[in-house]
């Protein structure tokens, strides 16, 4: 019997199944605003870089740099972005994005290992996981963190761990992510991607495309997983 391409499912937490992008976009508009920068959504998305995926220090250098200012305006930007991201968060009602479940007991039912891996510290996903109502879906083993590794996205090493937990080869791994950083994660530790956007916008989907996501989904109840996972299986198997 020829083995799957496809034994386990990765899922990138922040944006890929729990929009909170929202929470930290405002964040940085905000710290922006109090150097004197006003950016819309837009011109986030246009403007920064690191805007989607982070990490933080790299969006709080883009603000700084657009603004014109001095880099020692850096840490006053970060600073106040982590303080208006917690203050936004307690007000924020955390729950994953439609269809998302769904998606996730079709795998658990159908024997796919299922991980979470992301770049954030363990500390953070825990709340992140308990206030959504997840914390259910996953064990500790099954959670790979910033503090499981030793570089953390755009290098391979989160995939690669969960690959080694779940018992697969990174090349048995599909992975889930919102972000061009974690897209190229997934890439460099030789897993296939399927990027899911929070936003609807072209250079966000073309840079999880020439990231190397495989498809692009805005919305978990757009997929048919089986059919998804059956034809990458036959993709791989056609190109051995």
């Amino acid at each position: 019997m020829t083995k799957k391409r496809i034994e386990a499912v990765v899922f990138d937490l922040e944006g890929t199944i729990i929009n909170i992008e929202p929470v930290h976009h405002t964040a940085h508009r905000l710290a922006a605003a109090e150097i004197g920068l006003e950016l819309t959504l837009e011109d986030c998305l246009q403007k920064l870089p690191h805007f989607i995926g982070g990490p933080d220090e790299a969006v709080a250098k883009d603000i700084v740099q657009l603004a014109g200012t001095d880099e020692e305006f850096i840490s006053q930007v970060l600073n106040r972005k982590k303080f208006h991201y917690e203050r936004l968060l307690k007000e924020f009602q955390l729950e994953p994005r439609p269809g998302f479940l769904g998606v996730f007991e079709w795998l658990r039912k159908n024997g796919f290992k299922t991980m979470l891996g992301t770049a954030l510290p363990y500390s953070r996903v825990d709340v992140l996981l308990k206030k959504s109502g997840l914390n259910r879906l996953f064990d500790r083993e099954d959670i790979v963190s910033e503090d499981d590794v030793r570089l953390t996205k755009p290098a391979p090493d989160i995939y690669v761990e969960t690959a080694r937990r779940a018992g697969v080869d990174t090349t048995e791994q599909l992975v889930f992510e919102d972000s061009p950083r974690g897209m190229v994660a997934a890439k460099r530790a030789g897993s296939i991607g399927i990027g899911m956007p929070v936003y609807n916008n072209s250079s966000v989907i073309i840079q999880l495309l020439n990231a190397g996501a495989v498809r692009i989904f805005m919305d978990w109840r757009e997929m048919n997983i089986g059919a998804m996972i059956e034809n990458l299986n036959q993709e791989f198997s056609a190109n051995r």
